[in-house]
């Protein structure tokens, strides 16, 4: 398979997913949240926008390796921030 069919494939499986993830956190919230603590229901939107900024929060990066690769480090530690934002911004559009 060509390096393009699976970028492509692996971007399209992070769609569904985000677009699922944020349905089902809307429909469960809809069920349980709403009814019991009296608040309005989450759109779609927000709700992947809610999902987003938990995960941002709670994420653990796990290295398997020993040794440290400061360049990856630090390329995480500035890209995952810049990633997280433009995304939720791509959101934000829809809401």
């Amino acid at each position: 398979m060509s390096t393009f069919f699976i970028v492509g494939l692996v971007m399209g499986a992070l769609l569904v997913s985000t677009i699922v993830t944020g349905f089902v956190i809307s429909v469960l919230w809809g069920w349980f949240v709403a009814p019991t603590f009296g608040v309005p229901e989450l759109s779609i939107p927000i709700a992947i926008g809610l999902a987003m900024v938990v995960s941002y929060f709670t994420y653990q990066h796990d290295a398997q390796s020993k040794e440290v690769d400061w360049g990856r480090t630090v390329g995480f530690l500035i890209a995952r921030p810049i990633v997280a934002l433009g995304f939720g911004w791509l959101v934000f559009q829809f809401v």
